[in-house]
Order: C-alpha cells, then structure tokens, then sequence
C-alpha cells in the first residue's frame, strides 16, 4: 500500500522535488484490466476518460464495497448494461462499455500511464502535466 504522502517538514530540496514528482506520477496513474483482480472499481482509474468512477456511482456508500467486477458483468464475460444502469450514471456508461471488460484468463492488470497513446511513461508528458496543473 502506497502512503499518500511522503513529504516531510524539514527535508532537503531534493527530498521536496521526489515528493512532488511522486504526487504527480500517482495523479495520472490509470489500470488496464486484464484479469480485473487488482482493481477496485469506484477508487482506480480504469476508465481514462472519466477518471475515478466514485464520481459517477449511484450506489449507496455501505454498497461500494460490494461491487466488483464480476458483479457487472454477465454469464459470458461482459458489460451487463441492465447491472451498470444501477451502478453508474447514465452519461458513464458509454465509457465504461467502451472499455475492454476483464477476462479471467487474462494477466493480471497494469498500470499505465493516462497520457501517452502507448501509455509509458515519459518525462515530457509529466513535464506538461506538471506545468498544466500549476496553471
């Protein structure tokens, strides 16, 4: 489990700059599914257009916990559009189908980087998030 912030009082400016890179890096983080194991739907991006998905639930809160992947998707593996109505707000849904849902034959899931068409990580792109946001 990841800290959500490693930034300390007094620290040396090197220190500082990991810690904002950090920040960084894990703000533009996403998951591609493969087996959907890893994942947790409401709290990981999975959907790059939408980002996380807990702003699009219609579900109670003591009901996020209960919903996985398998939860939505059907006998033959994929989006049960019916149980996503449920779930999710009319506008998510067409993102959602448009993701490739999970196969549990699949590997397991990777995280990738949301703003490159490769999704690797590069330098220039964190570069320009980075100036973006300071914006």
């Amino acid at each position: 489990m990841l800290h959500t912030s490693i930034s300390r009082f007094s620290c040396s400016s090197l220190w500082r700059a990991l810690s904002n890179a950090r920040e960084i890096l894990l703000s533009n983080l996403a998951w591609s599914l493969g087996n959907g194991i890893s994942d947790n739907i409401l709290s990981d991006v999975w959907v790059l257009a939408l980002g996380l998905l807990c702003d699009f639930s219609q579900v109670l809160p003591v009901t996020i916990s209960q919903i996985s992947f398998a939860s939505i998707l059907n006998d033959h593996g994929e989006w049960d559009i019916s149980k996503l109505s449920l779930a999710f707000t009319a506008d998510a849904i067409p993102y959602i189908l448009g993701v490739k849902p999970p196969d549990p034959h699949a590997g397991p899931d990777m995280c990738v980087w949301r703003w490159t068409d490769h999704h690797d990580f590069e330098l220039k792109s964190a570069y320009y998030r980075r100036t973006q946001s300071a914006l």
